[in-house]
């Protein structure tokens, strides 16, 4: 537990400076990242050694043609690229909530989910990717290599087993959903992130993406189906989005909570008594579904009762008021990439409609 905390306070520590950089200057910054870094690396693993099966996100990425880079560059220029590459794209995985698995050579592999699951797992490890893609673009402008510098993703969301490997001590994920990850990635094309058909029910409609035909990877019987990531919707707040596709199924074993839902509001609305109620349990237990199926019961009523939803995201916990602004932003329409007249316009509209 001690060698945990330390890690986690370390990692915090490499956030803010990475945070201050402009105030700093990138040579304090850099120097002072790298010796956490290598701090980081030195103490034990943080996580307990005992075997557990978990459901995490699994990501893999890997520069592409790094064999006939590598042959064009000297060992140290090769070695300098990869440390440049490693630390700016350690640095986007940790700020998405990520964990560090390993590196080999020119791929690193992380996950999301092991030591605490969210529900946004999979969106934050999808999130990681496009910024990585981005960063890759910008040190291609910065970096000269006689081969243009990319990666390929593969993303994949399943069960895993989480322990200690008995011949070298390392703790890491095994199972089918690691298998698949690196699958992915082996046939993403260049620059390209793919993600698994379980990825893809926690994210839909958060991002643009493409289904592609079934894939026939190895290690697995069956085609598999999967989806090529282009971009972030500009509006962030999930929908309906879990579940199967075009299939609506009956909520089964949560009578009793809703019951006490319908209560609460039955209760707000005839004594004019605000009511406060969290809904608790591990991810994938059926909260978001519950949530979901109160808001239709609302909609049912006569007249529909008036609902504002947010949510609450682990990267926007420092930001002033972001709960409310995500709430404006869903019932009002606002966009990411909207124009400040635009957002004004929205917010006056829907503020006139409302009272």
């Amino acid at each position: 537990m001690e060698q945990y905390r330390e890690s986690e306070t370390i990692q915090k520590a490499i956030l803010a400076l990475e945070s201050q950089r402009q105030t700093l200057g990138n040579a304090v910054v850099d120097a002072a990242v790298l010796a956490l870094r290598e701090k980081l690396a030195r103490i034990k693993d943080p996580l307990p050694a005992a075997e557990k099966r978990k459901q995490i996100t699994v990501l893999f990425a890997d520069v592409t043609d790094f064999t006939r880079l590598s042959e064009s560059l000297d060992p140290e220029e090769v070695t300098e690229l990869l440390n440049l590459l490693w630390q700016h794209i350690d640095r986007l995985i940790l700020q998405r909530g990520g964990r560090i698995d390993k590196h080999m050579g020119d791929a690193v592999m992380a996950f999301w989910g092991a030591d605490q699951a969210r529900e946004d797992d999979a969106e934050q490890a999808i999130r990681a990717a496009l910024e990585i893609k981005a960063l890759i673009q910008e040190l291609r402008s910065q970096v000269n290599t006689p081969i243009p510098l990319d990666l390929c993703i593969g993303i994949s969301t399943g069960p895993v087993v989480l322990g200690t490997l008995s011949t070298t001590g390392e703790y890491t994920a095994i199972g089918p959903t690691v298998n698949l990850a690196y699958r992915l990635e082996g046939v993403a094309p260049v620059g390209g992130i793919l993600i698994s058909q379980d990825t893809y029910q926690h994210v839909r409609g958060l991002f643009q993406s493409h289904v592609l035909p079934p894939l026939n990877l190895k290690g697995f019987a069956d085609p598999i189906q999967a989806y090529q990531i282009v971009e972030a919707h500009p509006q962030a707040y999930q929908r309906e989005a879990r579940g199967i596709e075009g299939t609506t199924l009956q909520m089964v074993g949560r009578q009793t909570e809703m019951e006490q839902l319908q209560a609460a509001y039955h209760a707000a609305d005839t004594e004019r008594r605000a009511q406060v109620i969290s809904i608790t349990g591990e991810a994938g237990i059926g909260k978001t579904r519950l949530v979901q199926e109160f808001e239709n019961w609302t909609r049912q009523l006569n007249p529909p009762a008036p609902r504002l939803k947010s949510r609450a995201r682990q990267e926007t916990q420092a930001l002033p008021y972001a709960m409310l602004r995500n709430m404006l932003s869903w019932h009002f329409g606002i966009y990411e990439n909207d124009r400040s007249a635009t957002i004004r316009s929205k917010l006056e509209k829907g503020i006139g409609n409302a009272s």
